[in-house]
Formats: C-alpha cells, structure tokens, sequence
C-alpha cells in the first residue's frame, strides 16, 4: 500500500496515475517522516549546488 499526504494512491480505471497533490508548509516547519518512508520534498529557492546545474 502507499499512501501520499495519508491518502491511500490507487491507478485509475485505464492504468494512470492519479494526480499528485501537494502538501505546501511554511518553510520553518520541521519535516518528520516515519521509518522506511520515502518523500519526494520541493524546496523553492534553496539554491542547493548539488542540485543545480552548472
């Protein structure tokens, strides 16, 4: 089972994905996850160089 955002993602009838909806918090918010999570977490404007194409 995975969830997203605690919603459980099921494929539409034809095999799609669903849509993805974000979660937006403000930015001073702490991000907990639980064990063997994974997350897909968008930072605007954190211009990480390790992220950034040079």
């Amino acid at each position: 089972q995975i969830r997203l955002n605690g919603d459980v993602l099921q494929l539409n009838p034809d095999g799609s994905l669903p849509p993805f909806k974000p979660v937006i918090i403000d930015p001073s918010q702490i991000i907990s996850l639980p064990a063997l999570s994974m997350a897909f977490i968008v930072i605007h404007g954190a211009e990480i160089n390790a992220c950034t194409s040079q």
